[in-house]
């Protein structure tokens, strides 16, 4: 009688219906082409989002999930061995660069923890305004630098990567064909590579090259998604000889308790991505991201470095990828780096709010109601938590500075602007680090809060009031 195969599934909260047709699917294939091989048993989804789950996993899947954790992945015990097969992550999303790098972590993870990895999403998307977006020439060509991978490996067995669009999550799918003039792979063909993976693993060649065109499908598509899009250069990059410069102008107002992981959305995907393009080509490229906004000494910041980084992407930026790349937050950028953005305005692109000056909290409360604004937006905030927002707002005696490190003579202005607010006054300056600000200076009895020094519910309020006047 054949021994029976356990199959260990991990999931990331709740259940995805994938699962149940992936199950299906691989039952099927398993019992057509692979019965003698033994019979197989999923066992009950495991969450990895509470502790129990991640309890469960193999030390490298732990590391490898702490990056990002994927829809659904699979272990086989094999042998009193659990063996990583490789797993799925899933979005119905616009396939452009910033969905698609947002779960690039997941195939940086595969690649770095040697285990298959796959992101599936539509092959394009039309958005309400009725822009169509589809996946990017970057992205289909970084495919095809997979599959050169993987190919000479020489191995059915050798992990493979790749973001896939495939039919199930295509809305229009006649005119996704009409532009591809391929077809997109349906769920049965991933299904099939991981029992087909499986099957390897336990008696190699019993596949009988069914990987190999698998590979070869998967190249088909993602040679026609490259054919119908042109190249483009990532957004706020730029090169200088043998140093690659990412710019994020994430602004220490943006909400980063209220939207905590969005506040650096798919930015650490992109890093893992152009980290990639260095190690596929062989080029010797020095990567160094930059927040020319953001302190190191942000209050949000170091409340996560206290809480050993709650957020993966910014855990993934400053603990997992400072080991391949220069990681520099406003305090640490230099006179030269600074030259650079000012000398390269496109780098710094952000939203047009608040140019740089000296607001008055009180000019810019109006008529309107502190507490109001104090509480407006927040998902069930502590009644402290308002009060204490509330009561920077209903201060009649403090400013805001909105100055950037990469403006040109910004630390005069800055000096002047201080120095106009009436005497015993606080000015908030939470996008100046202390550290940049050379000039010698008697502010008299003026009190300045730099960037790290402004305090959870100062740096709160002036969220709070970003969001009344642009909101």
């Amino acid at each position: 009688m054949p021994n029976s195969i356990q199959i260990d599934v991990f999931i990331d909260g709740e259940e995805t219906p994938f699962l149940d047709d992936i199950k299906a699917l691989w039952i099927n294939r398993w019992a057509k082409n692979y019965s003698s091989l033994g019979t197989l048993c999923f066992n009950s989804p495991v969450n990895v989002k509470g502790q129990a789950g991640i309890a469960g996993l193999p030390p490298n899947l732990t590391q490898a999930f702490e990056i990002r954790n994927p829809d659904i992945f699979f272990t086989a015990r094999l042998g009193g061995e659990k063996i990583a097969l490789g797993g799925i992550e899933i979005t119905v999303h616009s396939p452009d660069g910033s969905n698609v790098e947002k779960r690039y972590p997941f195939i940086w993870a595969g690649r770095k923890h040697d285990f298959t990895a796959f992101v599936v999403s539509p092959y394009m998307k039309t958005r309400a305004g009725g822009q169509v977006n589809k996946l990017p020439n970057r992205h289909s060509a970084r495919n095809l630098d997979f599959i050169d991978e993987w190919m000479v490996k020489a191995s059915p067995v050798a992990p493979l990567h790749q973001i896939i669009p495939i039919m199930e999550l295509q809305e229009d799918y006649e005119s996704a064909r009409k532009i591809l003039k391929v077809d997109l792979l349906p769920l049965a063909d991933l299904s099939g590579y991981f029992c087909d993976l499986l099957a390897e693993k336990i008696k190699p060649k019993s596949s009988e090259n069914r990987i190999s065109k698998f590979v070869v499908d998967i190249k088909k598509v993602a040679t026609a998604c490259k054919s119908v899009t042109r190249y483009t250069k990532p957004s706020s990059f730029i090169e200088q000889g043998n140093r690659w410069i990412q710019i994020y102008n994430t602004r220490p107002d943006s909400g980063h308790w209220e939207r905590g992981e969005g506040q650096f959305d798919s930015i650490d995907g992109r890093l893992m991505f152009t980290l990639d393009e260095a190690e596929i080509k062989g080029l010797n490229k020095a990567l160094e991201f930059w927040m020319p906004q953001l302190s190191s000494g942000h209050a949000w910041v170091v409340e996560q470095v206290e809480r050993d980084h709650g957020s993966k992407r910014l855990r993934n930026i400053v603990k997992v990828l400072s080991k391949y790349m220069k990681v520099k937050f406003a305090d640490d950028l230099t006179p030269d780096d600074l030259k650079i953005l000012q000398n390269n305005p496109g780098l710094t692109l952000e939203r047009l709010d608040w140019a740089s000056g000296i607001l008055h909290i009180a000019a810019l409360v109006g008529t309107s109601s502190p507490a109001a604004i104090a509480r407006a937006g927040l998902k069930s905030p502590s009644s402290k938590t308002v009060s204490d927002v509330q009561r920077v707002l209903e201060s009649n005696t403090t400013f805001i500075s909105t100055h950037r490190l990469y403006e040109t003579a910004w630390a005069e202005s800055f000096k002047k602007g201080v120095l106009a607010t009436p005497s015993g006054s606080t000015v908030l300056a939470p996008r100046i680090p202390e550290s940049q600000f050379s000039i010698k200076c008697d502010f008299g009895n003026r009190q300045v809060f730099f960037a790290g020094d402004c305090t959870k519910a100062q740096l709160m309020a002036i969220r709070q009031l970003h969001r009344q006047c642009f909101e």
